[in-house]
């Protein structure tokens, strides 16, 4: 109680940004601590308050409107009164139903997640997060609650709140696989597109929830447009492009038309976009009507299909149109040595618009055009263990879309069979990509950073973008002063959103990295934080921080 009495009467208008950075330390934890104390108050509460004995009437029968006892969490969890939570809610002054999650979370927490229960004991631990866990594992048996409690208690402390929801997702997945494919195809087949209403400026919004392979495939082609467009002279930034591929992409004409005049574009994979190579005229109009009506034909084809419909919702299959795949860097060096990706698996329906598909790999009537260089490209990144490889079962994570199954990628790259193409390139060993000189960071290079560290390596940073700036940790400087070569390297080369690079490069953020992979920051007023791809630890602000970072550098280059 004193904590909560200081922090009261706390006055900081007089306070030094040292003494400042020292009171949000504090404070963090006296948080961190008090939240702790209120889930062990919350089990506490629901063991002070047991089912009470039945209320039985004149006849022998229970009294309408009795405590009947409830089961708050898991169901293997004690029994408690159900009235129990409307006076801990009281005293909270919120709800009775916030109240009962509590109660149901810390009883989760307690009786099934020892490991966590134990650091929320030592109030080590954000509760938040501890609740999450509680909540995500309901539903697991003992046994798997247990595989998850293991698994994910040292991450609470490393882990900020987006990076950890991840490994919690994987490690749900992990722990009862059959559950989570369960839950996978019930989860695909909630599918939506609603638009909200118009607003004074005449724009809506547009909510989509979709297969991720469709999403994927659709963003792919949007920023096609979108590129086309920028060719076409539209100075606008690309968000608003896109917005406008949208309205194009509802009139197929319109896109093909746009695809058709720029397939001989360089593609914004390989180089930027420019317009190279463009018809002198667009095709005449009698065939973009032929290609509209066969646009018409095959999707009236596939509403019409009783059994195929049937079979998307039963199997909640994953189509990927329009889109040439370029797999890469499945992490584990297994796929080096194999160029074998996973098989689809025979049950996959055929695809009711292969009709299409006929026409991507021969010309169409007389237009001679050969439609498979009209699809969009797209990188995916898929990361499998050994394990998964080997037995087809298992956590898979697809980059910008989080843990899946692997029953889920299997299906997600099923219609591979129906013409689309997929390249499987060999995982990229970080240790065997050179140097070079220029200030210009190579694809190979960038791709080997990316997967030694798949985080922005700023404490706790949580962007996993694979198109965040790269860092060049010691500062670039021309190799005709007195820096050797080969200053763009994995050992000096990090992730960065854009706002830590700013700090880094124009603000008081100071970042070292002793050894590849590993870095060292220090905040303006002294604190040290140590960053892996495993997450980020607070050193303090004590001589043996002072210490490590002493030893961490000035790093230099060697000749």
């Amino acid at each position: 109680m004193d904590g909560l009495d200081q922090l009261g009467g706390l006055d900081v208008s007089g306070l030094s940004a040292r003494q400042l950075a020292e009171c949000v330390v504090d404070t963090h934890r006296l948080l961190q601590s008090t939240g702790c104390q209120m889930l062990q108050l919350a089990a506490a509460w629901a063991d002070s308050h047991p089912k009470l004995d039945p209320e039985l009437n004149d006849f022998g029968r229970l009294r309408p409107g009795s405590d009947r006892g409830r089961v708050f969490g898991a169901q293997s969890n004690p029994e408690a009164s159900e009235f129990c939570p409307i006076e801990f809610g009281a005293l909270q002054a919120t709800s009775t139903a916030s109240a009962a999650l509590l109660i149901a979370d810390a009883l989760d927490l307690r009786q099934r997640l020892p490991l966590i229960w134990r650091r929320v004991e030592e109030g080590e631990v954000n509760p938040a997060k501890a609740r999450r866990v509680a909540q995500a594992t309901r539903a697991l048996s003992e046994e798997a609650a247990g595989v998850v409690d293991r698994g994910i208690v040292d991450h609470l402390v490393t882990l900020p709140w987006t990076r950890f929801l991840l490994v919690l997702s994987a490690l749900v997945i992990q722990a009862d696989q059959n559950a989570a494919e369960l839950n996978a195809k019930t989860a695909e087949a909630d599918r939506f597109v609603r638009a909200a209403q118009t607003n004074a400026a005449g724009l809506k919004l547009l909510i989509a929830q979709a297969n991720a392979g469709d999403v994927l495939s659709f963003m792919a082609m949007v920023n096609r447009i979108a590129d086309i467009l920028a060719v076409e002279g539209d100075a606008d930034p690309v968000d608003i492009r896109r917005s406008k591929a949208i309205g194009i992409l509802a009139q197929p004409a319109h896109a093909l038309h746009l695809l058709l005049a720029h397939q001989d574009d360089v593609r914004r994979d390989t180089a930027p976009i420019t317009k190279t190579k463009v018809q002198e005229e667009p095709p005449p109009a009698e065939h973009l009507a032929a290609v509209e009506r066969r646009f018409i034909r095959a999707e009236a084809s596939e509403m019409a299909d009783p059994e195929f419909a049937v079979l998307a919702d039963d199997l909640a299959w994953a189509r990927v149109d329009a889109i040439d795949h370029d797999i890469a860097d499945w992490s584990h060096s297994a796929l080096a040595e194999s160029s074998e990706e996973p098989v689809a698996e025979s049950i996959l329906p055929a695809d009711p618009a292969a009709e299409i598909d006929t026409y991507n790999t021969v010309a169409l009537d007389n237009l001679g055009v050969d439609y498979r260089r009209l699809r969009p490209t797209a990188t995916l990144y898929v990361h499998l263990t050994d394990q998964a490889l080997a037995t087809g079962k298992g956590v898979a994570r697809l980059a910008d879309v989080g843990p899946v199954t692997v029953e889920q990628i299997r299906r997600f790259l099923g219609s591979a069979a129906a013409g689309y193409d997929i390249r499987v390139q060999p995982v990229l060993d970080p240790a065997e990509v050179a140097p070079v000189d220029s200030y210009e960071i190579p694809l190979r290079l960038r791709e080997a950073v990316m997967a030694r560290n798949p985080a922005d390596v700023y404490p706790y940073g949580s962007c996993t973008s694979r198109r965040m700036d790269l860092d060049h940790t010691v500062a670039y400087t021309p190799t005709d002063t007195a820096r050797p070569p080969g200053q763009t390297s994995l050992d000096n080369l990090g992730p960065l959103d854009r706002t830590h690079h700013r700090d880094k490069t124009h603000g008081q953020g100071n970042l070292r990295q002793p050894d590849p992979g590993i870095y060292l920051y220090r905040s303006p007023q002294g604190w040290v934080y140590l960053t892996t791809n495993q997450g980020t630890l607070n050193l303090g602000n004590t001589a043996y921080a002072h210490h490590m970072w002493g030893q961490a550098g000035p790093w230099t280059l060697s000749a």
